[in-house]
């Protein structure tokens, strides 16, 4: 096992988790309950600490990377920096989510947890397109497609004889 098999292994585990914990908040929206929504803010705390593992692996699965056949640096870079601002939203959703934990005053209690939802909103938007942006540098069959690499002559003479048929119409 490598540095790019453990980062591919954990990286699921706070993006999941994110996910869980701001459904869980979502439902008790609806049908509040003091247990979920400890658990949900549990859940948020955890996925925040979970995110530093996975960004630390980052690097040296970089380091394996580099110089691959079909990896492109500038989708590397791109990943990075994504990850950087999304490690920081876990990073605030958890302290956000741990500050619900520790407070004992209903009232506060209320408000952080709300605050929580909305940046768990936020979170788990920038988790999918880091992790989107992390599948693309060796998932050619998810990115756009001018972007994919060419598989044979056969294949870029039908790319090629389709643009001219498109033209000649």
């Amino acid at each position: 096992m490598n540095w790019a098999h453990i980062h591919l292994l954990i990286n699921h585990i706070p993006i999941l988790g994110t996910l869980f914990g701001l459904l869980i908040l979502l439902w008790i929206t609806w049908k509040p309950r003091e247990e979920l929504r400890k658990l949900g803010l549990l859940v948020l705390f955890l996925s925040g600490l979970a995110a530093i593992p996975v960004y630390l692996t980052g690097e040296p699965a970089e380091d394996m990377l580099e110089g691959l056949a079909g990896v492109s640096e500038d989708r590397i870079e791109q990943h990075e920096e994504a990850a950087t601002v999304t490690l920081g939203f876990m990073i605030f959703t958890g302290v956000l989510a741990a500050v619900g934990l520790l407070n004992k005053n209903e009232r506060n209690i209320n408000n952080v947890t709300k605050i929580v939802l909305v940046i768990a909103i936020i979170t788990i938007g920038l988790s999918a397109w880091t992790g989107n942006l992390g599948g693309e540098i060796r998932h050619s069959e998810i990115r756009n497609k001018q972007d994919r690499p060419i598989k044979s002559v056969d294949t870029v003479r039908k790319r090629y004889d389709a643009k001219d048929n498109e033209e000649d119409d």
